[in-house]
Order: structure tokens, then C-alpha cells, then sequence
């Protein structure tokens, strides 16, 4: 069954690919303007239920993270089928590849950023998209974007809050 399941699904799973990765500076510059942001949490494949957790986990972190606050938020639950929830409480459950479809729309939206977290060992940076690789091991407010503080002179230079990564 599973090699008809890819059969169908076409010759590519990797909806990477061909995608140029930059510098999480650009990502940053990206999320510092975007509007909409998507956080994806694809739980297929996860299977144990330490690294399910963390995946939600992170999810539940960037969306309380300073450098999103003002961001309009989307939040996919990826596994047999999708449940979509908005920053307003509406859920929708829809198939699975729906809502795949939507998010892969969104890589070419401008001014919408996306964070896909799931179960592997790398981390991937796009111009307006960060996947997340996750494990068993997860550090409370591991994946919190903090807001770099501009340096007021070289000299005392300095930044504030932890994991920075989105310029103000």
C-alpha cells in the first residue's frame, strides 16, 4: 500500500525541493513584515509520543513568541487528515491534502511567512519559510523567536531577549 500511496502522490514528496535556502537574516527580514504566518505541525510519521509533543510544543512557542504578536496566525495539524484552526478559534478539519494544497500556495504569498515543524534531525531556512527538524529532546521555549534590539553605539552595542532571530 505504501508504494501506491507514492505512486499517486506523484514522483516528488519533498515539497522542498528546487527551493533555493538563504540566511535566517533573510527569513527574519521576511517574518519582520509579513501579515499572515502559517505554523504547520505535521505529526505523520512522528510516532513516538515524545516527539508528537514536542512538535505541538514548538508550535505553541512561536505563537508566543514577541517577534509574531502582531502576525494574523494560521495553524495546520498535519497527520490522517488536517485540522486547521484560526487566530479567531475557528477549526476546520479538512483532507489532508487540502490543506497541503494551501500551504504550498502560501509559499508564494508575499508577506505571509510559514514555520513547519516535523519530526527530523535538520533545519531548512527559505526566504519565507523555516522548517523546523524535531526530536525527542525539546528545551522549554526552544523554539521562541525573540526581537533583536537595533545597537544604539558599537560600543554598547547589544541585544535582548534569547534565541534572536527577528530584527525589529
Amino acid at each position: 500500500m505504501g508504494a501506491y500511496i507514492f505512486f499517486m502522490q506523484g514522483p516528488s514528496q519533498d515539497p522542498w525541493a528546487g527551493r533555493e535556502e538563504v540566511y535566517l537574516s533573510e527569513f527574519s527580514s521576511n517574518l519582520a513584515s509579513s501579515q499572515e504566518m502559517y505554523i504547520v505541525m505535521d505529526l505523520r510519521g512522528a510516532g513516538e509520543d515524545d516527539v508528537r509533543s514536542n512538535i505541538m510544543q514548538c508550535a505553541v512557542d512561536i505563537s508566543y513568541s514577541t517577534a509574531v504578536g502582531g502576525i494574523s496566525k494560521r495553524f495546520y495539524s498535519l497527520d490522517s487528515e488536517c485540522i486547521r484552526t484560526y487566530d479567531n478559534g475557528t477549526t476546520y478539519t479538512n483532507p489532508l491534502g487540502v490543506c497541503l494544497d494551501e500551504i504550498g500556495e502560501a509559499r508564494d504569498v508575499q508577506g505571509t511567512s510559514i514555520i513547519y515543524i516535523r519530526k527530523n534531525n535538520e533545519t531548512k531556512i527559505f526566504w519565507n519559510e523555516l522548517v523546523v527538524g524535531m526530536g525527542a529532546d525539546y528545551t522549554e521555549n526552544g523554539c521562541n523567536i525573540g526581537v533583536r534590539s537595533p545597537p544604539v553605539l558599537p560600543v554598547s552595542g547589544g541585544n535582548s531577549g534569547a534565541n534572536i532571530t527577528a530584527p525589529q
